[in-house]
């Protein structure tokens, strides 16, 4: 029996180093070989933002978008608002749903948002930022600048 294995190790450690090497380029290839490109588009000018009636300090959120890529995992989203003084402030949202596909791929978009009473009344602008797991790595994606996104808080 010490004969066979002593015949046979080299060939198995060859056949392991092999393999791990096979395994790891792979990996290394499905990595390098990821699609690339951002995961979302949207369309800076179908923002609007309206106060939801009777419900102090909520409002729309409404917008399209494109979803460019499918192999990403959308981790985490978080909305802020930036008051006229130079204060960002977390705000609460819904979750968003698709209300309707829109032409050349955009989908419509719509949530609610409360913004909390700690943020001062007056002109408010609104900031979104996604965060997505994609096979190259991390992916953040921030809401247009767009003017689009101030809004008035009474």
């Amino acid at each position: 029996m010490n004969e066979l294995i002593k015949k046979y190790l080299p060939y198995c450690q060859f056949g392991a180093v092999v393999l791990t090497i096979v395994l790891g380029i792979h990996t290394g290839m499905d990595r390098f070989l990821a699609p690339k490109g951002p995961v979302v588009a949207f369309d800076a000018n179908s923002f609007l933002i309206e106060p939801k009636l009777n419900e102090h300090r909520t409002f729309l959120m409404h917008f399209n978008r494109k979803k460019l890529r499918d192999d990403c995992a959308l981790n985490e989203f978080r909305a802020s608002v930036l008051s006229d003084s130079g204060f960002t402030y977390e705000v609460k949202t819904t979750v968003g749903k698709s209300v309707e596909v829109k032409s050349a791929g955009f989908e419509s978009i719509n949530y609610f948002f409360y913004v909390p009473n700690e943020v001062p009344k007056g002109t408010t602008k609104f900031s979104g930022l996604l965060i997505y797991s994609c096979k190259e790595g991390i992916q953040t994606i921030y809401y247009p600048n767009s003017d689009k996104l101030t809004f008035e808080i009474k």
